[in-house]
Formats: structure tokens, sequence, C-alpha cells
């Protein structure tokens, strides 16, 4: 959006008139009222005035008022603005080139960025009416025509406001020099642009955003009692709906009081108060009469076992019973320990059978004649063989060949032992 600086020695004081009317039209003038109260049920975008221009948020569709994002605001429940997701009030029926006013409170969270507080445009030209706060913190009220000409209003720098509640009404009587603005029931130093042609706007009312700026300059913080109103409302109303926000109509607007209406639907619930502090406990009453006795109850559950008994005598023994079937062998157990060793022999006699023992070598008598015994250790023995010698072994031992030796002919020499029988 296009910025105007204003210089000290071109400020203009812009106040609101007000003008006595000598025969008042008495009118219902609320446009709407989004107080925001109903968002904690699912109402947050319900219009609370008699005229029902009930919006819906920027996600949802329309006639559904749930959605937004709440908190405690200045009266009651407050809008905390969403980018993406601002309200929008259908409005192609409030006409911005008569007298209007728009009051409502905000709180900023972040200061010198352009953000939008109100927009309404229209579908088919350049035409926009917006109420928007500069990157110098300066509040703009643009009109802009068919054709992109520009007016409107321009205030002084707001100062540090960040995160402080602030009411601001616009009030426009229908020309340039109609046009006001009020911060906190105080009108404002403001610079007037003019207004270059009549402006005509079809669209929805944006609040909280600009969608000609595809949603880019949001109101960083929150919105609290937005009002609308078809008439420009008076510095006295701006005041009072600043400070009191209730019952600021001038007697002069206000006609006869009419017929009691029927009664409205409920209201919403509010929120759980806290719970009160516990009361002093009562008197005791009065010993009642003693009632009938009750039935008989189930049967409770078994106590706990007794101490065991002493030992009874032992009976006598019966009779013995016929003998069983023989059973299965049973798997061979492991092997048992290796035994001791045993005494060592200290004569060859003393050997356990199938002990081997003695020693005899000879020259084989079958092929040389008169060959002698070489070596015999006992229980084996040489004996006389032909012309040579032959191995043999005392009684109770066996002789075993245990070796043949090649000499000067095959198996020339042979060697014995003995096995105990």
């Amino acid at each position: 959006m296009k910025k105007y600086i204003i210089k000290p020695l071109a400020l203009a004081v812009g106040l609101f008139s007000v003008t006595a009317i000598a025969n008042p039209v008495p009118t219902s003038s609320e446009y709407g009222f989004w107080s925001f109260d109903g968002g904690k049920h699912q109402l947050g975008a319900a219009d609370f005035s008699a005229s029902q221009h009930h919006g819906y948020f920027y996600q949802h569709q329309v006639g559904d008022m749930a959605g937004g994002q709440f908190v405690n605001g200045k009266k009651g429940t407050a809008l905390v603005v969403e980018q993406d997701n601002p309200l929008v009030v259908p409005a192609a029926d409030l006409d911005i080139s008569q007298p209007f006013s728009v009051a409502l409170w905000f709180n900023i969270d972040q200061l010198n960025t352009e953000q939008t507080l109100f927009e309404k445009a229209d579908v088919n030209s350049q035409a926009q009416f917006s109420i928007y706060i500069d990157d110098e913190n300066q509040v703009n009220v643009a009109f802009v025509g068919a054709t992109g000409s520009r007016g409107g209003l321009v205030s002084l720098p707001l100062g540090n406001i960040k995160q402080q509640w602030q009411h601001l009404v616009f009030s426009f009587d229908g020309s340039a020099k109609t046009m006001h603005l009020s911060l906190n029931g105080q009108a404002m130093n403001t610079v007037n642009l003019g207004l270059n042609e009549v402006i005509k706007t079809n669209g929805s009312l944006i609040i909280g955003n600009s969608e000609l700026n595809q949603l880019q300059t949001p109101l960083v913080g929150q919105l609290d009692e937005v009002r609308i109103f078809t008439r420009a409302i008076s510095s006295i109303e701006a005041k009072c709906i600043a400070e009191s926000g209730f019952n600021c109509v001038p007697f002069y607007y206000q006609g006869p009081k009419g017929d009691k209406g029927d009664q409205g639907p409920p209201g919403l619930k509010g929120d759980k108060g806290d719970k009160g502090d516990k009361g002093d406990q009562g008197l005791q009453g009065e010993k009642g009469d003693k009632g009938d006795t009750g039935p008989i109850g189930p049967r409770g559950p078994q106590g706990f076992t007794g101490e065991k008994g002493d030992k009874g005598d032992q009976g006598p023994q019966g009779e013995v019973g016929p003998q069983g079937p023989k059973g299965d062998k049973g798997d061979r157990g492991p092997a048992g320990p290796q035994g001791p060793m045993g005494p060592v022999a200290t004569h060859y006699s003393k050997l356990p059978t199938g002990s081997l023992a003695g020693y005899c070598r000879v020259g084989y008598w079958q092929y040389f004649a008169n060959k002698g015994k070489y070596q015999v250790i006992p229980p084996a023995i040489a004996v006389r063989e032909g012309s040579g010698w032959s191995c043999r072994c005392e009684s109770g031992w066996t002789p075993v060949t245990t070796g043949l030796h090649y000499n000067q002919e095959p198996w020339d020499m042979i060697m014995y032992s003995c096995i105990k029988n």
C-alpha cells in the first residue's frame, strides 16, 4: 500500500462534530457486532447484533461459525488473528459511499510492520476501503476508487503501543470533510487526503488481514468487540464505546419505546466458575428408629487353616501284594570312576590273566640249522628243535609271535612273548 509521511507543518486536526438534529429519525444503525464471546462454544464468527450478519473464518465455509483461536480479551473473549484464517463477513449490502462507522479494540504484538485491521474490496475493480497500520505505526484509512485514485486519512505515529489494548473508531458522514479517527475516546491528529471519487464495493469484509495483499499483512495480535454502524457516530459515542461499551446512542437517535418483544433464545453457557470453599459441617441429626433386621448375607470366605493336629498311631501292616511284572531294562548307567591302581607285581607269576610278559628271540630252525638262541626272558623259554632252537613258554602261558626279522633269508629270525592263561 502507498505510504503518506506526515510532516509537522502539514498537520491537520480532525474533530468529531456534534450537530443538533431538529427532527431526528429513529433508526437501528448497528450493522454488526462481533464480540467473539462465542468463540469457546464454536460460535466465534457470530454477529451478536440484531442484524445477524454472521461471518465465517477463511478456512471454513459460509454458514459455519466455528473455528478461530481465542484468549481472554479486553471484554470477554478476544480473537487471536491467524494469518491464513481471518474473519470473513459477507457484506455486499454495506454501502461505504454512505455514512458508516467502524469501532474495534486491537492489541498488537509487533511494531513497524504493515498490519491490516479491516478491508472491503470490490470484486470487479480496484475499488476498496481499508484500515491498516503501516510500517511507521501510522493508522491509515484508505478509500481507493475503481480507477486507482486514493483518498482517506493518515494519523501521526502511534508510539509504543505494543501489547496494550487500543480502542479505534473511524466515523464517516459521506464526504471528505466528515472523516474522523478516534483512539481511546480521543480525536486523533490526522492528515486528510480527501476523496476523489465515489467508492463502491461489493465484496466481503475481511477482518484481521488483507485478501488484496494475498494475506501477507495480518494483524499480529488480537481483536475484540468489532462494531459497524450505518451512520457516522459522534465523538461522544466514540468516547462512550471506548469507556463503557453500552448505552452509547444519544437520545436524539432513540425513538419511542416500542412494545416488548418476544423472549430471545437462551444465551451461551458461561465458563465454569471456580469451586467455592468447603462449608462448615452441619449438626448431627437425631438418631432414627432401629430398622428391621435385614436378610442373611452371603456366606463369607473360608477362615484361615488351623494348626496341624497330633500324629496318630501307625496302623497294622497290610498283606504283601503279588509281585508285579518285570519292568523294562533301564538305561545303562554312566561309567563309574576309575578305581585306585592295584599293587605292582614283583614277579611275572603274580601278573593277572591276559598279561603279556617274557621275550624270546632265536634263529628260525626251518631256514638255518644250528642257529643259536639270542635272547630269552622268562616266562619265555627256548628249546632245541632240529639243528636249531624254537621259542616256547612256561606252563600256564601261551607263546605269541611278536615279530619276524629278515636277515639273510626270508624270516630267518623270529621273536616271541607269552600271554598268561
